[in-house]
């Protein structure tokens, strides 16, 4: 509707004529940009096999890093790290958990999946 009411105001015409295309504009965008962020945000799993645990969680905490993700929680066998500013504003949290002789990650497909190529495992 503002764009609409800014080409009215420019071209000095009434805002009626521009509504029409200024809602289906909208709603296009809208729809747009609604899917490509849900496909780009989509949840995913991996699973990855773990020989060294310790080389893994120092391996891990450098690919979450260079992501642009923080530690938000620790515990033994369960990390949780938090996206940063830089990560972007609607980057969800990914978490890992680790086995024997996997770990399994779940988060945003597009982080899961740089996160597996910095491990060296995509």
């Amino acid at each position: 509707m503002l764009w609409s009411w800014l080409s009215a105001v420019i071209q000095q015409r009434s805002f009626g004529e521009f509504l029409p295309f200024g809602l289906v504009a909208g709603v296009v965008f809208g729809l747009v940009f609604g899917l490509t962020m849900a496909r780009l945000f989509k949840s995913e799993t991996a699973t990855v096999e773990v020989a060294d645990r310790k080389r893994f969680v120092s391996a891990l905490n450098v690919a979450t890093a260079q992501l642009g993700y923080n530690p938000a929680s620790r515990s033994e066998d369960f990390f949780t790290y938090k996206p940063s500013f830089q990560a972007g504003w609607a980057a969800g949290r990914i978490s890992v958990q680790i086995g024997e002789q996997r770990a399994v990650i779940v988060g945003p497909k597009m982080y899961v999946q740089k996160q597996l190529g910095r491990l060296g495992t995509a």
